[in-house]
């Protein structure tokens, strides 16, 4: 299943990495939603962030779509993989705090067949974990520029970022 789970770094031209990092962090417009649990799963400990949603049931949400949306059929391409339509697209942004857990609570996005691109905005701690079953078969760390790819059925988790903020876009396709 480790197989099923592709890194690419530098996903995206460097000067398109630091436009999204830019207009992310920086555009007063880029509306974030405060969440007291982004996983919406764990029970013992919740993890506060922040997102904001572009495209939802394949329509565009917010005015960011344009930036966005491109990102991940540029990265799908340089990998070669095939991508129909974008299901959602949304950005998380977590900031850095003590954490008791290595990991948040392992979930999948959707429950309908789908792949999953997750593109890091900034170099940050917080690591992605990858499971099977109750076991972690990949922990990747986040880099700007860098995509993970992985089928939409294989469990994963972030975890909390302790010395800088972590920022992350989800996309899930077809």
């Amino acid at each position: 299943m480790v197989n099923n789970i592709i890194v690419l770094d530098d996903c995206i031209s460097k000067n398109y990495q630091n436009l999204v990092e830019q207009i992310i962090i920086s555009d007063p417009s880029f509306s974030w939603v405060f969440h007291d649990d982004l996983t919406k799963t764990n029970v013992t400990e919740k993890t506060l962030g922040f997102s904001h949603l572009f495209m939802h049931e394949a329509k565009y949400q917010s005015g960011y779509w344009g930036l966005l949306l491109p990102l991940v059929y540029e990265a799908c391409e340089k990998q070669s993989i095939p991508i129909r339509t974008v299901i959602r697209g949304r950005s998380f942004l977590q900031v850095p705090t003590t954490k008791t857990t290595e990991y948040d609570s392992p979930h999948i996005d959707m429950d309908i067949p789908h792949m999953v691109c997750l593109y890091y905005v900034n170099d940050s701690d917080g690591d992605t974990f990858f499971f099977d079953g109750n076991q972690v078969i990949k922990r990747v760390t986040p880099k700007q520029g860098r995509c993970v790819f992985f089928d939409g059925s294989i469990y994963h988790a972030s975890s909390k970022p302790t010395h800088s903020t972590r920022i992350v876009i989800n996309y899930n396709f077809i």
